[in-house]
């Protein structure tokens, strides 16, 4: 830390260090004392891509200055942006990924830099489980069922995502990042395994003894396998995190809580920084509070689903100590939020909007 002069000058060398050590240690305290009030304005939708997801160029236009000052202005302390989305491209300079084609900033690192010189949290994102790159260029091992589930645990690509997620870290200087669309393919028990032989490799490392064949396997050990396959792909994205540094936040959001791959009583909860219901119904939050370790942080989404109703859920009163965070598909000629004026008829995009006015209320109210 470079001291300034006319400090030193009245207070001397000694002081002068402690006054600076005193500010310093305020205003990396600040941001823990302060809600979790999030927002992320979300280039993983377009409806125009593989099962209703972006294209990569799809909003390669955006401008990270002009982003950021819609994230201040709405009151938001923590900006939660993209490393890289489902399309499976980057928003940083990696030398990993390829990046978003066109984008013409450093993005991701753009918006850390501004964000942390106003006292706030920039946060990327992951989805683990969604990667419609990967699934081109490894047909073999992903399930083309046209959802965003499509992902096979291979070593191969868990060596992929650590690497990428120690890059990202090390490179871009995020706080943390979510984890969204944790679970194996396939997720729902509907969808048949294929027990491709990339599966039956995966069985044989986690097991540690030979598959017992497609005829023979029960319904029992194939929940277990993706039980386990899940919780190696979580130890792979937390150990990396961890190790690019050390308090890294690791941020995992789940629709449904309760699914049994990742279930209550998992070590994910207890070892996730935050954790965060996207269910528009706040009992989910309920469901599993018992269920986290002594320093997770609850969080609630509040606005991004039709069903959401943020005005309903800033309004709790049960005693549960948590966060806030709302996302919104962006208007492809802004790549900025619909708001009320352009979401005209579209049900979806005008619920968003007038839960973005609610949240925006009450996140300016906390400041």
């Amino acid at each position: 830390m470079i001291l300034n002069m006319d400090i030193i000058r009245r207070f001397g060398f000694i002081g002068a260090a402690c006054f600076f050590m005193a500010c310093s240690h305020q205003n990396a305290q600040k941001p823990a004392d302060e809600p979790i009030q999030a927002f992320c304005i979300d280039f993983n939708w377009s409806g125009k891509g593989y099962a209703g997801l972006s294209l990569p160029e799809d909003y390669s236009q955006a401008d990270p200055k002009e982003h950021f000052e819609w994230y201040k202005a709405h009151g938001v302390n923590t900006i939660q942006s993209f490393c890289v989305s489902h399309n499976g491209y980057a928003w940083y300079d990696s030398d990993i990924v390829p990046k978003i084609p066109g984008l013409r900033s450093n993005f991701l690192k753009d918006l850390v830099d501004m964000g942390h010189r106003e006292g706030m949290k920039v946060m990327g994102y992951f989805s683990p489980g969604t990667n419609v790159r990967w699934m081109k260029e490894h047909p073999d091992e992903v399930y083309d069922n046209q959802t965003m589930f499509h992902i096979v645990y291979t070593s191969e690509y868990l060596t992929y995502l650590g690497n990428v997620i120690y890059e990202a870290v090390s490179k871009t200087g995020i706080d943390g990042f979510m984890i969204d669309a944790l679970f194996t393919a396939p997720r729902d028990s509907a969808e048949a395994m294929k027990w491709m032989p990339c599966e039956r490799q995966i069985y044989e490392e986690l097991f540690g003894e030979p598959f017992p064949g497609k005829e023979h396997i029960t319904e029992e050990q194939v929940l277990e396998y993706k039980r386990r396959s899940t919780e190696r792909c979580w130890d792979t994205i937390y150990q990396s995190a961890k190790r690019a540094n050390p308090d890294c936040i690791v941020w995992l959001t789940c629709h449904d809580l309760t699914h049994p791959q990742i279930r209550p009583g998992s070590r994910i909860f207890k070892q996730a920084d935050w954790l965060m219901s996207e269910n528009s119904d706040a009992k989910y939050l309920k469901i599993i509070q018992d269920a986290i370790g002594p320093h997770t942080q609850l969080i609630q989404c509040i606005s991004g689903w039709a069903s959401h109703d943020a005005k309903s859920l800033l309004d709790q009163n049960d005693g549960i100590k948590r966060g806030w965070y709302g996302f919104a598909w962006p208007d492809s000629a802004t790549t900025l939020p619909y708001t009320l004026e352009s979401a005209q008829g579209d049900p979806r995009f005008r619920q968003n909007a007038m839960n973005i006015e609610e949240m925006t209320k009450f996140y300016k109210g906390n400041k």
